[in-house]
């Protein structure tokens, strides 16, 4: 079991050792400065975001975003938007620690938020899924690391 100084260390390797990756076959591949950029900050991320569902640093962060993002949501009167974060931001405080957050499934679904993205046309394919990979890569990383041993 590991804390949170733990996971953002392994958060930080992870993210260092997959935007090495992509920067070594970027050249190959073409991939932009922007596909790496955002896909080791969703590796490291997706690294603490477990977490969640206890009084922890990075839930701390998790519901600062929300804050921040409720604020310019109503600020941009997209008041459908803010409802839906509220609801969603309310979940991690519902389930168990070490439940739902801390399953392999939810681990290779939670991810798939940005294919959604590609849907209304922000990103395309190629970014989604570069940035789906390394988020269940970082993802699993926080699970390997609160192993019982």
């Amino acid at each position: 079991m590991s804390n949170f100084t733990g996971h953002r260390n392994a958060g930080l390797i992870i993210g260092a050792v997959i935007g090495t990756a992509l920067f070594t076959i970027g050249t190959s591949f073409g991939i932009t400065r922007e596909e790496l950029f955002v896909s080791v900050i969703s590796a490291f991320i997706f690294s603490l975001f477990p977490d969640i569902d206890i009084k922890s640093t990075p839930s701390k962060f998790f519901y600062w975003a929300v804050a921040i993002s409720l604020g310019y949501f109503y600020y941009k009167q997209e008041y459908v938007i803010g409802h839906v974060i509220g609801m969603v931001s309310i979940l991690p405080q519902l389930v168990r620690h070490r439940g739902f957050f801390h399953h392999p499934i939810t681990a290779s679904l939670l991810p798939l938020w940005i294919f959604y993205l590609y849907y209304v046309k922000v990103i395309d394919l190629r970014f989604a899924a570069i940035v789906y990979g390394a988020s269940v890569v970082g993802y699993f990383t926080h699970l390997f690391m609160d192993r019982k041993r």
